[in-house]
């Protein structure tokens, strides 16, 4: 409900790449639409990969140029 009264969309996304040595896995979430009044445009996300048995995680901060 936080999220319509902002006008804030959730983005959730979850990827997977199977190869001969070692599988990828990746999932994030994030918020796009971020800031004030009709100019919006930024995006954060998080993101968490596993690896042939490590894990990272990170924030992305993306801008939308819209072209």
């Amino acid at each position: 409900p936080g999220l319509n009264k902002l006008n804030y969309d959730l983005i959730l996304s979850g990827k997977a790449l199977f190869t001969d040595r070692k599988p990828y896995f990746e999932a994030s979430a994030g918020i796009d639409n971020i800031g004030f009044g009709k100019f919006r445009p930024f995006r954060v996300d998080y993101v968490h990969s596993i690896t042939s048995g490590r894990s990272y995680g990170a924030f992305v901060v993306g801008i939308n140029f819209g072209f």
